[in-house]
């Protein structure tokens, strides 16, 4: 429920883009004939600049679905200056960028010297060629054809344009957030706001018909644009990757080192301790005990009492600055609890009569503060797993505070 949430929220900022854009064509045209006329040169040139830095970054990264998406859009920018460009052309051209940005982000990530990045630069040349070759040689005929249609009886032919590209790309956008799996959430915006941005231009355009000048310079924003939100993806993407646990989806012991140098006076560490993993690990296998690992990291992240870490192996960490343990003590038992009430059901296993099974995991937990006099938080992770090692010595999950006996 909290991801549909959040998704619709994004599709509503995006909607919201959509009209902003469509209806501030008087807004644009005051400030480009007030401001940006003088600097044409380097906004024309902006749009390559910044698509070649994203080439490079994602080339950097392995990015594929980037580099390719950004040569496409540079090629699109460079023939989109061309001033014989019509109604039908822009068409085409929006429907070619709304298809390709749905194509390449449902494909996998393979490298781009790979049999599969082969292809995918084969068949991106194959339509490139097309386009040159057939579309806009025989556009003036195509035009006609589609000019002749009695779709959705509009006489304009750019409002059947208009009608056509907006639902391109509803279908386009409907299918991006069925089919994303991955969760590749910092990609799936940049590539939901580039189709949003792309169709509200060319919508823009045929609905104004603006001048040349006009034109290139809203094309030339909007790339700029669609660049900036890109390398952005390109950055937290990789600032996740690095700061956290690709199984579980918690910060990752980087992120908790990271955190541990920025923390203030008050604050509390929560060491915590699977119980029994490596026997479960023995008796149903390694797959079996990642599932665990991210079924109790899913508890955490549901009953959350601050930031939370996986410390290494089965082991997590709960940090909860502004606090001492008095105060988190409670909520600090309420996930325990919650994890050993919540059946584990068995969905990969060693042997094929275990899938399916019930398990029950339970945790041991230590919970330490700060105090006047002792603030180094290496201190503080070293009571709190003398708390912990106390907490499974004591008959495991339960939940000890550091140098008391206090159990629950």
């Amino acid at each position: 429920m909290r991801n549909f949430l959040y998704r619709f929220t994004y599709i509503t900022i995006y909607v919201f883009i959509f009209i902003f854009f469509y209806k501030s064509q008087n807004l644009f045209s005051n400030y480009y004939l007030k401001y940006f006329k003088n600097f044409r040169f380097i906004v024309e040139l902006l749009p390559y600049f910044l698509l070649g830095a994203g080439i490079f970054i994602a080339g950097h990264f392995n990015k594929n679905k980037v580099v390719f998406l950004n040569i496409i859009f540079a090629y699109i920018f460079f023939i989109l200056q061309n001033k014989n460009i019509g109604y039908f052309q822009l068409f085409i051209i929006n429907i070619f960028l709304i298809l390709n940005l749905t194509w390449l982000f449902l494909t996998k990530e393979k490298g781009i010297m790979t049999l599969f990045g082969v292809f995918k630069i084969v068949f991106i040349s194959g339509q490139i060629y097309l386009l040159q070759t057939y579309f806009f040689k025989n556009a003036n005929f195509l035009h006609n054809k589609v000019n002749n249609l009695k779709m959705f009886n509009i006489n304009q032919t750019s409002h059947k344009y208009i009608i056509a590209i907006i639902t391109f790309t509803l279908i386009n956008l409907l299918i991006i957030y069925i089919k994303d799996k991955k969760k590749e959430k910092y990609l799936l915006n940049s590539f939901l706001l580039s189709q949003i941005l792309v169709s509200s231009c060319f919508i823009t355009i045929l609905n104004t018909n603006p001048t040349l000048q006009f034109r290139t310079f809203l094309f030339s924003i909007t790339f700029i644009i669609h660049s900036i939100i890109l390398i952005a993806s390109l950055y937290f993407s990789t600032w996740d990757k690095v700061f956290t646990d690709e199984l579980t989806g918690l910060l990752n012991r980087r992120a908790l080192d990271e955190t541990l140098h920025k923390l203030g006076k008050t604050y509390s560490i929560t060491m915590m301790d699977i119980d029994h993993f490596k026997n479960f690990n023995d008796t149903y296998g390694h797959q079996a005990g990642d599932d665990v690992l991210r079924h109790t990291a899913n508890i955490l992240g549901k009953n959350s009492f601050g930031k939370c870490y996986r410390y290494g192996g089965e082991e997590f960490a709960v940090i909860t600055t502004g606090k001492t343990y008095e105060t988190i003590e409670e909520k600090a038992d309420n996930f325990r609890k919650s994890l050993e009430k919540t059946p584990f059901i068995l969905k990969r296993a060693k042997k094929p009569t275990q899938i399916g099974k019930k398990a029950c995991v339970t945790v041991s937990l230590g919970i330490a503060s700060s105090t006047q006099f002792r603030t180094n938080p290496l201190e503080v992770i070293q009571s709190a797993d003398m708390a912990l090692y106390r907490a499974k010595k004591n008959g495991r999950n339960r939940l000890e505070i550091e140098k008391r006996a206090k159990k629950r």
